[in-house]
C-alpha cells in the first residue's frame, strides 16, 4: 500500500511487468506513472483519489494528476478490473512529444477493460494521438483527442457536461455504450486552425472524419449530438429517449456475446473490480489540503462554506464519536460532541476563528506526525482568533478552497504565545496516562502541542 507521497509508483521503460492487487491511493500526483512502457499487465489495483488542486464547488480541475499515466510510446498494455476513481484524470494516455513533433508512432494498442474510472473532475479516460481499445468501463466522461481507429464499446457514461468528446478523431467506432443525463452526449469536431508550431498536423491528416456511432443507448440529455467540421460520420441503430434510460448500466448486457470476445485473456485473475467503499462516494469526498488528498482515516476540521460569515466548519473522519477537548478564543460552538457522518454532510462545530481541538477515533495518522509513543498529534490549520474581523478570515479560507484572493500575503496576528493561532485536530491516545505526564518530546499530554 502506498498513500500520501507525490506518486505511488513511477517507472521508465518497464516491459512485461505485472502490477496486481496493490493500493496506490491518496497521492497528490499519480497512482502509477509509466514512461515508454509496453507489454505490461495492470490488474485489480486500487488507484483511487490521486488528485491535487480540486476544491469541490469552487475549482473543478485535477492539475494533470491521474490514477494511471501512460505516455511516450507506451503500447500493448492491458489495464483491466482496476478501481481508478476520483483521480484528476482516471487514466491519462498521451503519445508523447516524439509523436507530436514527427507525427509518427503513438501510445497504441492498449486495452482498457472493465475498470471503474468514475468521479474524475476532468476526464475519466483521456487517450490522445493514439489507437486503443476502451471497453466495458464505468467512465463518467472521456476524451479522445486526435484518436484514430479506437474502439469505444460497452462503457457507461453519465452526468457530464460532455459524455464523450473527440476532436480531430478518425475512423473511431463508438458502439453500444450507455449515455445517461449528460448536457451533451457525444461531441465530435475539428478546430478551424491548429497550432502552427506542431509537427503533428504537418505530417498527418487531422480532419475529423469517418467515425461510426452505432447501437448506443442514450437518454436524458440537453442535446445528444454536438458536431462541427466532421465529415463521413455514420450514425445508426442508436436508441435515443428524452428521459434517462431505465435501469442501470451493465456492460455485459450492452455487448452481449461480444463481451467475452473483447475481454483480455487473464488466467487466474478474478474478472471484477476490487471493492472500495470510498470509490462509491461522489466528488465532494475529494478534500485536498497541504498533505494532498485527505484519506478519511483521521479526524479533520474543514471549512464547509467559505461564502458565509462566520465560516462553518465540518468534522471529517472515519465513522465514530468525536468531542471538543478544549477551546481557546472561540466565539461559539454549535456542538460539543457528535459523530462523524458516513454521508459526509456538514457538522458545524463553530466559526472560523479561535482554536478548538477535536478528539476522535484514530484510524491512521497523517504522515510525518507520529512520535515515539504514537499518542496524540496535532494537525495545524492557520486561522484567525474569534475577536478578529471575520472579513479578514474569509480571504484565507477562500484561498484554501482555490478561489484566490488579493490578500494572500497578509498574515494573521500572533496569539498569546507569540505564534499564529492554530486550529487543532487532535487524535486521542488509546492508552491512559497520568495527568501531566510528558511525551517523548516534552509535550504535555492533553494540551495543545506546539512547534
Amino acid at each position: 500500500m502506498t498513500t500520501k507521497p507525490v506518486s505511488g509508483c513511477a517507472s521508465a521503460r518497464p516491459s512485461i511487468w505485472r502490477i496486481q492487487d496493490n493500493e496506490l491511493a491518496f497521492n497528490s500526483a499519480l497512482g502509477i506513472g509509466m514512461y515508454r512502457s509496453s507489454h505490461n499487465t495492470i490488474v485489480r489495483n486500487r488507484m483511487d483519489y490521486n488528485v491535487r488542486g480540486y476544491s469541490h464547488g469552487f475549482y473543478n480541475r485535477g492539475q494533470d494528476s491521474a490514477g494511471l499515466l501512460l505516455y511516450e510510446q507506451s503500447s500493448n498494455n492491458v489495464v483491466a478490473y482496476n478501481s481508478i476513481t476520483h483521480g484528476g484524470d482516471g487514466v491519462f494516455l498521451w503519445a508523447g512529444q516524439s509523436t507530436m513533433d514527427t507525427g509518427e508512432g503513438g501510445a497504441n494498442d492498449n486495452t482498457f477493460f472493465g475498470n471503474d474510472v468514475s468521479w474524475a473532475p476532468t476526464n475519466s479516460i483521456e487517450v490522445t494521438f493514439s489507437r486503443n481499445r476502451i471497453v466495458a468501463n464505468r467512465a463518467i466522461g472521456s476524451r479522445g483527442g486526435y484518436s484514430w481507429e479506437t474502439l469505444i464499446a460497452g462503457n457507461c457514461f453519465g452526468g457530464n457536461e460532455t459524455g464523450l468528446a473527440i476532436e480531430h478523431g478518425q475512423e473511431n467506432v463508438i458502439d453500444r455504450n450507455w449515455f445517461s443525463g449528460d448536457e451533451t452526449a457525444i461531441q465530435l469536431w475539428a478546430n478551424e486552425t491548429e497550432a502552427p508550431n506542431w509537427g503533428y498536423p504537418k505530417q498527418r491528416d487531422t480532419r475529423s472524419r469517418d467515425n461510426r456511432v452505432t447501437g448506443n443507448v442514450m437518454g436524458g440529455h440537453d442535446q445528444v449530438w454536438k458536431l462541427d467540421r466532421t465529415i463521413g460520420l455514420e450514425i445508426a441503430a442508436n436508441r435515443i429517449t428524452p428521459e434517462a434510460p431505465e435501469g442501470t448500466c451493465d456492460p455485459r448486457a450492452l455487448l452481449g456475446e461480444s463481451y467475452d470476445f473483447l475481454a483480455p485473456e487473464l488466467p487466474d485473475v478474478p474478472p471484477e473490480v476490487p471493492v472500495v467503499e470510498a470509490a462509491a462516494w461522489d466528488r465532494s469526498a475529494m478534500v485536498v489540503d497541504a498533505w494532498g488528498p485527505y484519506d478519511w482515516r483521521s479526524p479533520k476540521l474543514w471549512p464547509a462554506d467559505t461564502t458565509r460569515a462566520p465560516v462553518p466548519l465540518r468534522v471529517l473522519g472515519p465513522e465514530g464519536a468525536w468531542r471538543i477537548a478544549d477551546r481557546r478564543g472561540v466565539a461559539s460552538v454549535s456542538a460539543e460532541t457528535g459523530r462523524t457522518d458516513p454521508a459526509r454532510r456538514p457538522v458545524h462545530v463553530g466559526r472560523l476563528g479561535g482554536s478548538p481541538r477535536v478528539r476522535g477515533r484514530r484510524d491512521r495518522l497523517p504522515p510525518g506526525r507520529r512520535d515515539a509513543g504514537r499518542r496524540a498529534r496535532a494537525l495545524r490549520i492557520r486561522t484567525l482568533r474569534a475577536r478578529d474581523r471575520v472579513g479578514r478570515a474569509l480571504p484565507r479560507a477562500r484561498r484554501r478552497c482555490g478561489l484566490g484572493t488579493r490578500n494572500t500575503r497578509r498574515r494573521p496576528p500572533p496569539d498569546a504565545h507569540g505564534g499564529p493561532p492554530r486550529l487543532h485536530v487532535v487524535l486521542p491516545d488509546r492508552r491512559r496516562r497520568p495527568a501531566g505526564a510528558l511525551g517523548a518530546r516534552g509535550d504535555r499530554v492533553g494540551h495543545a502541542t506546539r512547534r
